[in-house]
C-alpha cells in the first residue's frame, strides 16, 4: 500500500515546532484557545515520534529478525549526516557572528562529543547544548537501537494481543508515573534539573515510539481492507486533540500524553484514498516532507544568523524576519538535501567494508 502521504505530516510537525521557537512571540493574541495551542506546538516531535514506531513496523514488521549491523547501518545513514551537518554549522555560524552563543550553553569538548555521538539527551544539563532541536534526534537513536531487540525478542515472538497490551500499558504507566512526578514537590520547575531530565530523557520518550508501533502492528494486520475515504475522521481528531490540549493543557503532555490519539490520526492518514491524500500526495508537497528533518535541524543555525543580519542592520521588522528566515531555511533545507543528506546517505547505505586479506607471503 502506498503511503507516501505520511512524508509531508512530516513538514507540518516540522513547521509547528520552528513556528514555536522562532515564530511563536510574533503572533499575540487575546484568544486563549490560540495561545494554548500555539504553546503546545512542540507536540509536533511527540508526532515525530509516534510517526516513527508506525513506520519501522511498515519497513520491518514482516521480517523474522533483523541483523543489527546491517539496520544499524541504514538508520545512521538517514540521520547522521544531516546531524554533524547541522551540528558544525551551529557552532561556525556562532563563530562568524560574534554571538555568545556557545559560552552561554556552557561549551565544553565533553559537551561537543555527547552531541556529536548523540549522547546528549541521556545527560540533562547537555541535552540542548549547541544545536538544542539534535536532543531529540538523541532520543530517536535510542529508539532505532531499541527496534531490532523489541521485534526479535518481543513482537515476533508473541502474540499480536499481547504485544499491543503491553505496550499500551507502558504507555499508560509512562504517563501516570510522569505526571505523578511532574505535580509533585519533587519536580523544581522550568529550568532546573529535574526538567531537564523529565522532557529529555530518552527512555520517558519510548512510550510514544512503542504507541507508533502498536498502530504500525494493526496497519499491517489490517492495510488490506483499510483503504477507505477517512478525511472527517483525520479532520475530526486533530481537531479532538486541539480539544484536548485546551481542556488538559495544565497536564504533562510533552511526553507522550497523545500518543493514542496521533497514532490513530496516522493510521487513517496512511489508509485514506480521500482528497486529502490527494492533496498529501503532491510531489512538491512531499518534497517539503523529504527535507523536514532538514528544515528542523537547520532552524537554530539559520535564524541565529537571519536575526543578527536585522540586529546589524537596526531592522526593527520581526514579522518579515520570521518569513525570510523560514524562506532561508526552506533553501537551506533543499540544497541540503539535495548535496548532503542524500547522496552521503547512500554512500553510507551502500559502504561494504572488506577486511584486508593477509598475503600468502606475508605468512610465510
Amino acid at each position: 500500500m502506498n503511503t507516501t502521504q505520511l512524508t509531508f505530516t512530516r513538514f507540518i510537525a516540522a513547521f509547528f515546532i520552528v513556528f514555536l521557537h522562532f515564530g511563536g512571540d510574533l503572533f499575540t493574541t487575546d484568544n486563549n484557545f490560540i495561545k494554548i495551542f500555539r504553546n503546545h506546538l512542540y507536540l509536533g516531535v511527540d508526532y515525530f515520534y509516534v510517526l516513527s514506531g508506525f513506520v519501522m513496523m511498515l519497513a520491518y514488521g514482516k521480517n523474522k529478525s533483523i541483523n543489527f549491523f546491517n539496520y544499524m547501518q541504514n538508520r545512521i545513514a538517514r540521520i547522521y549526516p544531516l546531524h554533524v551537518f547541522s551540528l558544525l554549522l551551529t557552532i561556525l555560524i556562532s563563530l562568524i557572528i560574534s554571538f555568545n552563543y556557545l559560552k552561554f550553553w556552557n561549551f565544553s569538548i565533553i559537551d561537543f562529543i555527547l552531541n556529536l555521538f548523540l549522547l546528549q539527551s541521556w545527560v540533562p544539563t547537555s541535552a540542548l547544548n549547541f544545536n538544542s532541536p539534535s536532543w531529540s534526534v538523541s532520543t530517536e537513536m535510542f529508539f532505532y537501537i531499541c527496534f531490532p531487540f523489541l521485534l526479535n525478542n518481543f513482537i515476533n515472538k508473541f502474540t499480536q494481543k499481547t504485544v499491543i497490551s503491553v505496550f499500551i500499558i507502558f504507555w499508560l504507566i509512562c504517563q501516570m508515573g510522569m505526571n505523578l512526578f511532574y505535580f509533585s514537590k519533587y519536580y523544581d520547575g522550568y529550568e532546573s534539573l529535574s526538567r531537564y531530565f523529565l522532557y529529555y530523557n530518552p527512555f520517558l520518550h519510548l512510550n510514544s515510539f512503542c504507541i507508533g508501533l502498536t498502530f504500525g502492528i494493526l496497519f499491517n494486520k489490517h492495510k488490506k481492507s483499510a483503504y477507505k475515504n477517512y478525511d472527517l475522521k483525520i479532520i475530526a481528531v486533530f481537531i479532538f486533540c486541539s480539544i484536548l490540549v485546551y481542556f488538559f493543557h495544565n497536564l504533562f503532555m510533552h511526553n507522550g500524553l497523545l500518543a493514542i490519539p496521533f497514532g490513530l490520526m496516522i493510521y487513517w492518514i496512511a489508509s485514506n484514498d480521500g482528497k486529502l491524500t490527494q492533496l498529501f500526495r503532491h510531489r512538491w508537497l512531499i518534497h517539503l516532507g523529504e527535507i523536514s528533518f532538514a528544515v528542523y535541524l537547520l532552524q537554530t543555525p539559520i535564524f541565529l544568523a537571519t536575526k543578527k543580519i536585522f540586529s546589524t542592520l537596526e531592522i526593527e521588522a520581526p514579522y518579515f524576519m520570521f518569513f525570510l528566515g523560514f524562506t532561508l531555511l526552506l533553501i537551506s533545507s533543499h540544497v541540503t538535501y539535495l548535496f548532503i543528506e542524500k547522496p552521503l546517505r547512500l554512500k553510507i547505505k551502500n559502504f561494504k567494508y572488506n577486511p584486508p586479506t593477509k598475503n600468502k607471503k606475508d605468512n610465510a
